[in-house]
């Protein structure tokens, strides 16, 4: 008797309306029996920087449990993976826009939104873990040499800052960004030696005049050399921006910006951000989101 196992497989580009940009995203959405070590060798194949898998609700209260992994390692928050998903699952009409999704993650739970769009689209648009910044030990030198940029190339004025696992690094211009090639080795091993696996490179100069910030993400220490479009290093973007004065929310307000990224690739894709601040100017609530389109259906064997 024959034992194969086969999954549904999706591939859908986040944060853009056209195929083949933005940034890809495999999705398993019946991932029910898959161990850890299935799902990172799925994600080893796939080859992208994250698949998404879904698997039941594992509490009431609850509609689904998110999971991500890339061709190494689990991380705790994906955000286009999630909003890619999002996009899946309208798409099939598993939920019907407009809606919200509760999302048990490694982060905790989460809020999904399924929007509708001026032109009738759904927008999706996820709840991003809450940012919480402090100074970077990290000797400018040593990075600039692992980015392989020169040290004037960084912004004099701007601070390195620490969120979680990724440090934010600010430039000076946007050629110098768009022209960055790191050496993948020298920055893995920086990034060992100080407890970050994400290098959130940025500056406040843009492609399109409506964008806010433009950010190229490296990391190389979890597998992936430099990802398109990065949701989880675009929503603290904003907050960080506003701590440092360069972006403006009286207390009580909601914010909405745009983060542009992926155009060094040829994948040009573009975020919009919402910060919520509480009656007292704190971040309350910070959500990423934008279009989606898939571009692949298929089957995976696993076993």
């Amino acid at each position: 008797m024959d034992s194969t196992r086969w999954i549904d497989f999706w591939l859908v580009d986040a944060f853009s309306d056209e195929p083949y940009r933005g940034n890809p995203a495999g999705v398993v959405l019946d991932a029910t029996g898959l161990d850890n070590d299935a799902m990172r060798l799925i994600a080893r194949e796939v080859g992208l920087s994250e698949t998404a898998f879904v698997f039941p609700p594992s509490s009431k209260g609850i509609d689904l449990t998110l999971r991500w992994f890339t061709p190494t390692c689990e991380v705790p928050f994906c955000g286009h993976a999630t909003i890619a998903t999002l996009h899946l699952l309208a798409e099939i009409g598993r939920f019907d826009p407009p809606a919200e999704v509760r999302i048990a993650t490694l982060s905790g739970r989460l809020i999904g939104r399924l929007c509708v769009a001026d032109d009738r689209s759904c927008l999706p648009m996820v709840q991003t873990p809450t940012p919480a910044f402090e100074p970077a030990a990290i000797n400018t030198e040593e990075l600039a040499d692992a980015l392989l940029c020169a040290r004037d190339c960084l912004h004099p004025e701007l601070p390195l800052r620490k969120d979680g696992l990724h440090l934010f690094v600010p430039f000076q211009d946007l050629p110098a960004l768009l022209n960055l090639y790191p050496d993948f080795r020298r920055l893995s091993r920086l990034g060992l030696e100080h407890e970050i696996t994400g290098f959130s490179c940025f500056t406040t100069q843009t492609v399109d005049p409506s964008s806010h910030w433009h950010m190229r993400f490296f990391a190389p220490g979890v597998g992936v050399s430099e990802d398109p479009v990065t949701g989880a290093a675009q929503g603290p973007m904003a907050v960080y921006l506003l701590e440092q004065g360069l972006l403006q929310l009286d207390p009580g307000k909601t914010g909405s910006w745009v983060g542009e990224q992926g155009d060094a690739l040829e994948r040009r894709g573009r975020v919009q951000v919402q910060v919520v601040l509480d009656p007292n100017g704190k971040t309350q609530e910070v959500c990423i989101g934008g279009p989606s389109i898939t571009v692949l259906q298929g089957r995976l064997r696993v076993a």
